[in-house]
């Protein structure tokens, strides 16, 4: 089953994803004086050692859905595990 309802949070050091009372954080890296940010999502692997059942098999959805909450030039939007790192999240998804 997917969420129909969600809202994307975003504070100074995470993005909150919820869906009703599921939630899921992500790292947000402020970058000083650039208004630049990071925001930082689990490699495919991570995502499936570290996530809740729900949110298992939505990770695209998921992505894509707070991927075009902070879009814009004051946002780059990252994924990192101890592998890689790439410039588009959903590029990466391989796994």
């Amino acid at each position: 089953m997917t969420g129909d309802a969600f809202d994307v949070e975003v504070q100074y050091k995470l993005v909150r994803y919820r869906e009703g009372a599921r939630v899921l954080d992500f790292d947000r890296e402020p970058s000083g004086s650039d208004p630049v940010a990071v925001v930082w999502f689990p490699s495919p692997k991570r995502w499936r050692e570290t996530v809740p059942a729900w949110a298992q098999e939505r990770r695209r959805e998921i992505l894509s859905r707070v991927r075009a909450a902070v879009r814009g030039d004051e946002w780059r939007v990252f994924y990192a595990d101890v592998d890689s790192v790439c410039v588009d999240d959903l590029e990466c998804d391989s796994a």
